[in-house]
């Protein structure tokens, strides 16, 4: 207008386009945690979740005596990978939601043990244990079974299970010790986080380098299935998917052969030109 002023509907717009940008921003904000994980490549969480483990792995197979210290970081690493484990396979919302609840009571006991001392860090893992190397798991399987798509995505899924797997049977051997109330390795009279999860995994590589042996008959028999059980997973089900991986291999190299040959066809046809 000649006098500066703009029309009112000018005006109006606007205002409503700020409405609607600020109402996206608070959009963004309230987006919940398993909605973002959508939006995340699907490589990056099963990839985040098998890094997350291997760190679980790793730093319990370190603890040779808990102390109130080392019990509120393994709370913490187990709490982060049991809801990365639902939130990548897409687990429903009321197991996420269990999760939580069951990853903040023992957040909070584990805090409860470090700062009154409070003798509740044996309830809290045990419920996150469970969780775990149970749960989890399940909620991946179903995830796969879901997909019907072999990838990279289910690789690695099936490299998560596998570390899983191995966790399961340490707090299976570890079980067995509390509620028999007996030795469970011949080398030691108690054994330790660190000699469950060394015992565990060896066992399940087949590796078996025999300074660590089951003392019973019920800890042999779990031993000897662990192991019949990874020799088959690895030479089942991860031998089949790679072997389904050559197929995408190949598409994607002769996809890009054609994107080369065109490319090299419009030079020559510009040069020509």
């Amino acid at each position: 207008m000649a006098d500066g002023t703009e029309p009112e509907g000018v005006v109006e717009a606007s205002l409503s386009a700020i409405d609607a940008s600020e109402e996206v921003a608070k959009k963004k904000v309230r987006r919940s945690l398993r909605e973002t994980m959508k939006l995340r490549a699907p490589e990056f969480r099963y990839g985040e979740l098998l890094l997350l483990l291997l760190a679980t792995f790793i730093f319990n197979g370190s603890v040779t005596s808990q102390t109130r210290w080392h019990s509120l970081v393994l709370v913490i690493l187990e709490a982060f990978t049991i809801l990365l484990a639902l939130l990548a396979s897409r687990a429903r919302r009321f197991t996420i939601n269990f999760a939580i609840v069951v990853c903040s009571a023992a957040l909070a006991s584990s805090l409860c043990e470090l700062i009154f001392d409070w003798n509740l860090f044996q309830s809290s893992t045990a419920l996150l244990n469970v969780l775990l190397v149970i749960v989890a798991p399940l909620a991946v399987i179903r995830g796969i079974i879901r997909r019907h798509v072999v990838d990279f995505r289910t690789v690695l899924a099936a490299l998560c299970l596998y570390v899983m797997f191995g966790m399961l049977f340490s707090a299976l051997f570890a079980a067995s010790q509390s509620l028999s109330h007996h030795q469970f390795f011949v080398q030691t009279d108690h054994g330790s986080p660190s000699d469950f999860s060394y015992f565990s995994f060896i066992t399940l590589t087949t590796v078996g380098y025999g300074d660590l042996t089951a003392a019973t008959a019920t800890g042999r028999t779990m031993a000897a299935f662990e192991a019949m059980f990874g020799q088959l997973y690895l030479v089942s089900v991860v031998a089949v998917l790679v072997s389904n991986m050559g197929p995408i291999f190949s598409k994607h190299a002769s996809e890009d052969l054609d994107d080369d040959l065109d490319e090299v066809e419009r030079e020559n046809s510009d040069t020509q030109g």
